[in-house]
């Protein structure tokens, strides 16, 4: 088991990725999309949060995810009781 802290990469216009810390430990860093104003999008699969790191990686914020991230096609989709500010309370389907 690897005790290295999660990185995000940013690929570079000579085809080299840099590496960048998250801040959170074990937070599965996957599905990267960079968006037109250049800031890099990507979910993390094990902290139930999505990422965004500015151009160059000069800084990463993280946000918690209030439903569960599912993989396509699949939808999040309240099991009809508790709070809906709790991704416990969704499945996905």
């Amino acid at each position: 088991m690897s005790t290295r802290a999660p990185h995000a990469a940013a690929l570079q216009a000579t085809g080299k990725f840099t590496e960048f810390p998250l801040p959170n430990p074990n937070s599965g860093p996957t599905t990267v999309s960079i968006a037109p104003d250049g800031l890099r999008w990507f979910t993390e699969s094990n902290g139930n949060r999505i990422g965004r790191m500015a151009q160059g990686g000069t800084r990463i914020i993280e946000f918690d995810m209030t439903r569960p991230l599912c993989p396509y096609p699949q939808v999040a989709t309240y099991k009809g009781t508790g709070s809906t500010s709790d991704a416990t309370n969704f499945t996905c389907k």
